[in-house]
């Protein structure tokens, strides 16, 4: 059966992915590169669902690096469609401004023919705006609907949320992005059931996510399947370290769990700058020289250690193995904001305290301000 699309999201193309870790490089461009480069080779369609850029204001490597990627797609003449998310947000699209081959989706009112799919698309909206989605959504009565919008039923009812998915008529299929969770649902809506697709992120930014990133795959007989991209090995140690045994259990295990992770790098053959893997580990910070003794049976890695005192409430994160041995300033930093929930707040908040030149680096982000506010309207 073949393939009609390739369905991702939430690519967050950034050289350094991972905002607290800058020494962790080329995820991001990694995976989109093996999406972009599987459609040429099943020459089928992307169709991305936003949040494809980190941010509003990029160094030159972003553009340069989507220059050379959709060089190669219009060369195999495999369109590449997409909407923007609340992150790359901006008018011109990035997209557009950098490369006259993908396909934006997001003009008002518009519906497109992908692969024989009539589909309709909307670039992020705010919670007050998303009544256009429905009205458009009912009256056009798309195959598949394209929106990045934080929604109710995959977020949970309890928290904010912009979007509901149970109030969409006229379509079945619904591909959503800002969640970064690879999930599918059916929901049961006003016209009948809606199949929501939520790729997920294609590369990890925080230790929370999972290490397993994927893609949903659109089939000619409207079957859909998952297909996992390669990323950096990552070994996530399920047991809290709390005791002299179960510190020793961890020591014994990890070369044997590390050196199978490079053997799985060298299986896929992973480029340079994504072979070496990841090690998380919480402890007990009380435990003596524990930091020290993980670190030394672990070797070249990229170690994120979380120390835990007895009868604290919240983690306190170790700083990297590759930076100081004592719990730096920017390390608190978890302990006053999430990077999930409040990640715009932490980048700035990180940004400055890692600049050399915080006043400098403030007046950098007051300009960075003024544009996104703009931008927004």
């Amino acid at each position: 059966m073949h393939p009609v699309a390739i369905l991702t999201a939430d690519t967050h193309l950034r050289d350094r992915a991972w905002i607290a870790r800058r020494n962790l490089t080329g995820d991001a461009y990694y995976s989109f590169r093996q999406i972009t480069r599987l459609a040429i080779q099943w020459q089928t369609p992307v169709i991305a669902a936003g949040d494809l850029i980190d941010q509003r204001l990029n160094a030159s490597d972003v553009p340069a690096f989507l220059r050379e990627v959709f060089d190669e797609m219009y060369e195999a003449r495999v369109p590449f469609y997409y909407i923007q998310g609340q992150h790359e947000l901006a008018d011109p699209p990035w997209l557009r401004a950098v490369h006259g081959w993908p396909i934006w989706l997001g003009e008002p009112g518009s519906l497109y023919e992908v692969a024989g799919l009539h589909v309709l698309g909307f670039d992020w909206r705010h919670a007050d705006q998303v009544d256009e989605i429905y009205q458009a959504c009912q009256q056009q009565k798309p195959d598949l609907l394209v929106i990045h919008q934080v929604c109710r039923e995959l977020l949970g009812p309890n928290l904010p949320h912009e979007f509901v998915l149970a109030r969409v008529r006229g379509t079945g299929l619904v591909l959503v992005g800002d969640y970064h969770v690879h999930k599918r649902l059916k929901i049961r809506g006003p016209s009948g059931e809606v199949r929501v697709l939520s790729p997920g992120s294609t590369a990890m930014q925080s230790i929370d996510e999972d290490p397993n990133k994927y893609v949903f795959v659109l089939y000619e007989d409207s079957s859909i399947r998952s297909h996992q991209l390669r990323t950096r090995p990552v070994l996530r140690w399920q047991r809290f370290v709390d005791t002299e045994d179960a510190l020793e259990e961890l020591l014994e295990a990890l070369p044997g769990e590390i050196e199978a992770m490079r053997a799985l790098a060298e299986e896929w053959q992973l480029p340079e700058e994504v072979r070496t893997p990841v090690v998380i580990v919480r402890h007990d910070a009380s435990l003596d020289g524990a930091t020290q003794k993980i670190r030394s049976a672990c070797g070249d890695v990229h170690l994120m250690l979380r120390a835990v005192w007895p009868k604290a409430e919240k983690d306190i994160p170790e700083a990297s193995a590759e930076g100081a041995g004592l719990l730096a300033l920017e390390s608190c930093l978890p302990l006053a904001l999430s990077p999930q929930e409040d990640k715009e707040a932490f980048e700035l908040a990180d940004r400055l305290l890692r600049a050399k030149n915080a006043r400098e680096a403030l007046d950098e982000a007051r300009g960075r301000y003024v544009v996104e506010t703009s931008a927004d309207g």
